[in-house]
């Protein structure tokens, strides 16, 4: 699917494939999948959990910034992600500058893609509640957990390194 998008799949041994599809939904909804695939030894690798992709109504309605609520665009994005804290949860924290968003400034639940923005702290952590997301994608705790385990089995390794790429596609 990323590379029927023009996106790059990454296929050297153990190179990570940080694929987010965002599906039909709204607001507080587990509207996607989280995936993460590598080529070890002679096959891949491939993991997938349930996610939530979009801000929480809590969030749109009273947005930490006065711009609105952020919800990361699709597209592949490179190294920008590495192991990290969320609030003092291992997490994919984001490391590049910004990233492109999409914003919801007259808090009607519908991002304006007329008013493309940037962004910064949109993490992949785990969320008791797509509800409780602000911009960032999150996965169930256990989820999480696995994501991470697997991210430190890759990182620093020969084509991989620190960072990771998150491809997010609109499906």
């Amino acid at each position: 699917m990323a590379k029927a998008r023009g996106h790059l799949v990454f296929g050297r041994s153990r190179s990570a494939n940080l694929i987010v599809i965002r599906g039909p939904g709204g607001p507080g909804d587990w509207d996607g999948l989280c995936t993460l695939s590598w080529v070890d030894g002679p096959g891949w690798v491939s993991h997938a959990w349930p996610c939530a992709t979009r801000p929480g109504i809590p969030y749109l309605q009273a947005p930490i910034n006065p711009l609105g609520t952020a919800m990361l665009q699709p597209g592949q994005h490179r190294l920008s992600h590495a192991i990290g804290l969320h609030r003092g949860m291992p997490a994919l924290v984001q490391v590049a500058p910004s990233l492109p968003v999409l914003r919801d400034p007259d808090r009607d639940a519908h991002h304006e893609p007329s008013l493309p923005s940037t962004g910064t702290g949109l993490n992949v952590h785990r969320v008791s509640s797509p509800s409780a997301l602000a911009g960032c994608v999150g996965l169930l705790g256990a989820h999480t957990e696995q994501l991470i385990a697997a991210c430190r089995l890759l990182a620093g390794t020969e084509y991989q390194g620190d960072r990771f790429t998150l491809t997010l596609i609109e499906a």
